[in-house]
């Protein structure tokens, strides 16, 4: 996998010459070291002197060796001074490329930048995983999640629990996150996305900006840092949030008014038993912070402040039971 993402990075790099190019530059480079067409076909088609034909290839050439070279990381004698009349194939160390044509090399970076991947926690376990266009996940405990990367777009569909994205910029290709009936669309910011035990979706950001649609209704054109959105399941309004971006990074939890029901299921995530609440404690509502460390102790001190009781079942689970 290693060298296709050195060839999507090196076909991003000649892309990104050949569009700044001078539109007949362009041309006759593409006709010339792609298509294989002679030079004075090229200047007798364009209506242009041989000699013309022959500086804007030493431009182009010029600029997409050195765009390759810098690719590679080469050092040393500049691209002047080696020559100009090494191929696309060369510089590229794909043989294939001189000989499929323009059409053919187009067709293949589009498959070439297609790459898909799953990745899962078990409870108490969180992952960092670099992705292939530079950008970062790091997914909570008892999470899933799918990464689909093609030449138009990069794509996650949020299955279970938490993650957040540290996304790399790319304007040609947003990064969707897709979690529930909720999608979340950015260019390049640092931000989270979690299903709620309850099946609802929270989307914080911490840094750069996303657009939060449902259905494809948009709930917030642009979220930026600080500013948070907790979309309910079936349809309620979404409302506005704020706190810590996805504390579980740092080893915390934070609750906001939250049902002990939820609380109980977000800290099972940590913990190598269930945690259930019953019908009378369920709806009873928990604020601040846990230390998932010491989520023991957090428990042990909850029937001093709400009126419940920790019951051990018979499973192992641990039942919190209004009294």
């Amino acid at each position: 996998m290693a060298d296709g993402v050195m060839y999507r990075q090196a076909l991003a790099a000649l892309d990104a010459v050949l569009a700044a190019l001078p539109a007949r530059a362009r041309t006759v480079f593409e006709d010339h070291r792609i298509h294989g067409e002679c030079q004075g076909s090229i200047a007798a088609r364009l209506d242009v002197s041989l000699a013309t034909v022959e500086r804007d290839l030493a431009v182009a050439g010029d600029r997409v060796e050195a765009a390759l070279r810098h690719w590679r990381g080469d050092k040393g004698v500049p691209a002047a001074a080696r020559g100009r009349r090494k191929s696309l194939a060369s510089l590229l160390g794909l043989g294939a490329v001189a000989m499929m044509g323009w059409k053919g090399w187009r067709h293949w970076q589009a498959q070439a930048l297609q790459w898909q991947a799953a990745f899962a926690t078990q409870r108490g376990q969180r992952v960092n995983q670099a992705l292939p266009d530079g950008s970062l996940l790091a997914l909570d405990a008892a999470s899933r999640a799918e990464v689909a990367f093609d030449a138009r777009r990069r794509a996650v569909l949020l299955l279970q629990g938490a993650a957040f994205f540290q996304v790399r910029a790319e304007a040609a290709r947003p990064f969707v996150v897709d979690a529930g009936d909720v999608t979340v669309t950015v260019l390049g910011t640092r931000f989270s996305v979690e299903l709620e035990p309850a099946g609802g979706v929270l989307v914080q950001v911490e840094s750069g900006h996303v657009r939060v649609e449902r259905g494809g209704r948009v709930l917030a054109a642009e979220l930026t840092a600080g500013q948070g959105l907790a979309v309910p399941l079936g349809g309620a309004a979404a409302r506005a949030i704020s706190g810590p971006v996805a504390p579980w990074r740092d080893g915390r939890l934070h609750f906001d008014a939250m049902p002990l029901a939820e609380a109980a299921q977000r800290l099972s995530r940590y913990s190598r038993m269930d945690l259930r609440a019953d019908a009378r404690a369920a709806l009873l509502r928990v604020s601040g912070t846990v230390e998932i460390a010491h989520a023991h102790d957090w428990l042990q001190a909850l029937p001093a402040a709400l009126p419940v009781r920790l019951v051990r079942e018979s499973d192992g689970s641990l039942l919190l039971a209004g009294r």
